[in-house]
C-alpha cells in the first residue's frame, strides 16, 4: 500500500493541533502501508528532520512555502488582480498555495500512481484536481467556511465585504461541489460534519485525542497563574490572546493583584509579542514542551471569539486536570458541560468573573480539573483518535495494518 500524504504545514514539532493530528494520521498510515510525505515548508522548519513522526515515512519531500503573489502597486496590477478574484472560481485558501513550486514534483511523484492520496486542507485539495486521483480523503482539520462566515457577520462595515463574501460563497461552493467518487472528508467533530454535510457527502468524524501525562499532585502549581497555548501562526489565536489581554486582564487584575498570565506558543507576531511588557504578561514564544507551563498554571483560558474543529489546547490542559474557562466558540465541537467540566463566557465581565471565581476556591478548581481528566479519558484519549482513524481506513478503504495495536506518537 503506498501512501501520499501532502500537508501545507511540516509536521514537526508537535506543537500545534494541526501537527498532533497529523501525527496520528501519519502513525496509522505508515502503520497500514509506506508514506511519502510532500509538505510545503517555510524556512522556520527543518526540512531534513528524521526525528519523532517523520521517522515513519518511508520519503519525506519539502517545497517551499511561498503565500500568493506579492501585494500589487501599480492601478493596472491592482485591477488585474481584482479581475482574478472576481472571476477565479476557486476561494481564497486555495489561490494562496499558487506561489508554491508544488505541481513540478507532483508531476515527478505521479500521484495517480499512489494507492492513496491523503491531503491535510481544503485549499491543497483545489489544487490537486487537477490531477486525477482515487481515493482522496481530505482531513478538514478547520472548516475554514465557519470561521469566514463569523468574521463576515462581526465586520459588516469592513471595505472589503463585498469581496470577502464572495470568497465565502467560492468556499462554500468547493465544499458542496468538490467532494468526488471514492473521495472522502475526515472532520474532527460532529458540528464540522453537520456544517459540512449534505445528501450523500462521504463525512467521517476522527476525533481529535490527547497523550494523558502521570498523575497530577498539584506540587508545581503556582498560585494566580493563567496560560493560554496555541501556534500564533493561527490568526484565532491571536485574535484571542489579544481580546483576553485587552479586555478581560485588567477586569481579574482588580480583584487578583497578583494574577500572571503566561502565553505559549510559538510564532507570536510583534502585537503579541509587545504585551510581554505588561507587568501580568509573559509571552514565552516557542517552547521545547508545554507541559511545565500546564503543571504550573491554575487555570486554562481559552477565549477564542472565531474558530471551527475542535480544541486541542482544551483537552491538553484537561488532561493536566486544569480547569478550563473558555468561550462557547472556544469551546465548541467538545461535548462538555458549563459548570461540570468547564466553565463557559461569552463577555469579557463573565469571563474575568470565572477565572477570579477559580482562581479564589481551590476546591472549585479541583472539582472542575477532576472533571475534564474524566472527560478527556472517556472521550479523547490518543487512542480513541487512532481507533476512530483506523476504523475508516480498515472499514471504508479495505486497509490492513502490520501492527495490531494503536502505539505513542512519539519514537
Amino acid at each position: 500500500m503506498r501512501v501520499l500524504f501532502v500537508t501545507p504545514t511540516f509536521p514537526e514539532p508537535l506543537d500545534s493541533g494541526i501537527r498532533r493530528r497529523m501525527a496520528v494520521s501519519l502513525r496509522e498510515l505508515a502503520a497500514a502501508g509506506d508514506v511519502t510525505l510532500l509538505s510545503l515548508c517555510r524556512d522556520s522548519d527543518d526540512g531534513t528532520s528524521r526525528a519523532g513522526v517523520l521517522a515513519r515515512c518511508a520519503d519525506v519531500i519539502t517545497v517551499p512555502y511561498a503565500a500568493g503573489r506579492p501585494r500589487p502597486r501599480d492601478l493596472r496590477s491592482r485591477l488585474r488582480g481584482l479581475s482574478e478574484h472576481l472571476f477565479d472560481p476557486r476561494p481564497l485558501t486555495t489561490r494562496l498555495l499558487d506561489g508554491a513550486p508544488l505541481h513540478p514534483i507532483l508531476r515527478g511523484l505521479r500521484p495517480e500512481s499512489f494507492d492513496l492520496v491523503w491531503v491535510q486542507s481544503l485549499g491543497l485539495y483545489g489544487q490537486l484536481r487537477r490531477y486525477e486521483l482515487s481515493p482522496v480523503v481530505v482531513d478538514v482539520v478547520d472548516a475554514e467556511s465557519i470561521k469566514a462566515a463569523r468574521d463576515l457577520r462581526r465586520r459588516l462595515w469592513n471595505p472589503r465585504f463585498p469581496l470577502e463574501a464572495l470568497d465565502l460563497l467560492k468556499l462554500q461552493h468547493a465544499q458542496r461541489h468538490w467532494g468526488a467518487n471514492r473521495h472522502w472528508f475526515i472532520v474532527c467533530s460532529e458540528n464540522d460534519r453537520n456544517h459540512l454535510a449534505r445528501k450523500g457527502d462521504r463525512i467521517w468524524v476522527v476525533r481529535n485525542g490527547v497523550e494523558l501525562p502521570a498523575e497530577i499532585d498539584g506540587s508545581a502549581e503556582e498560585e494566580n497563574a493563567l496560560v493560554y497555548v496555541g501556534t500564533f501562526a493561527y490568526g484565532p489565536n491571536r485574535e484571542g490572546v489579544l481580546y483576553f489581554t485587552r479586555e478581560i486582564l485588567p477586569l481579574i487584575g482588580r480583584y487578583c493583584p497578583a494574577v500572571r498570565f503566561y502565553i505559549v506558543g510559538s510564532s507570536p507576531p510583534p502585537e503579541i509579542t509587545s504585551l510581554h511588557r505588561e507587568p501580568k504578561v509573559i509571552v514565552t514564544g516557542s517552547v521545547e514542551s508545554v507541559e511545565p507551563y500546564l503543571r504550573r498554571a491554575s487555570v486554562a483560558v481559552v477565549p477564542l471569539l472565531n474558530a471551527a474543529g475542535t480544541r486541542i489546547k482544551i483537552l491538553e490542559a484537561m488532561s493536566y486536570r486544569k480547569p478550563v474557562v473558555a468561550t462557547s466558540i472556544g469551546a465548541e465541537g467538545l461535548a462538555v458541560e458549563h459548570g461540570r467540566n468547564i466553565l463557559l463566557a461569552d463577555t469579557p465581565q463573565q469571563f474575568a468573573s470565572c477565572c477570579v471565581e477559580l482562581l479564589r476556591d481551590a476546591s472549585l478548581r479541583s472539582r472542575l480539573g477532576a472533571a475534564g481528566r474524566q472527560f478527556v479519558e472517556g472521550r479523547h484519549r490518543l487512542e480513541h483518535a487512532q481507533t476512530d482513524l483506523r476504523r475508516f481506513l480498515s472499514h471504508v478503504l479495505s486497509f490492513s495494518f502490520r501492527d495490531s495495536s494503536p502505539l505513542p506518537l512519539r519514537v
